[in-house]
């Protein structure tokens, strides 16, 4: 998994957790535990294919996510 950072024009980030669908992760199952506890869930979840590969995408907005990022950042590394 890994965690994308997007900025918008008007100042704003958007934030993509993004979920390599064909691994078997343990890291995968840590980040759905940890958000779950925290009740936090994304605005959205997408699937999308990147270079012939399938992903699963969460969606949020940075705010959402302020006091987490610490946390969620070390799970993803």
């Amino acid at each position: 998994m890994k965690i994308e950072t997007i900025g918008l024009d008007n100042g704003e980030q958007r934030i993509l957790m993004v979920f390599d669908e064909t691994k078997d992760n343990t890291q995968n199952v840590e980040i759905d535990e940890y958000l779950a506890s925290q009740e936090l869930e994304p605005k959205r979840t997408y699937k999308e294919t990147r270079d012939g590969k399938d992903y699963k995408i969460y969606y949020f907005g940075s705010c959402y996510l302020d006091g987490h990022m610490e946390k969620l950042n070390l799970i993803a590394n």
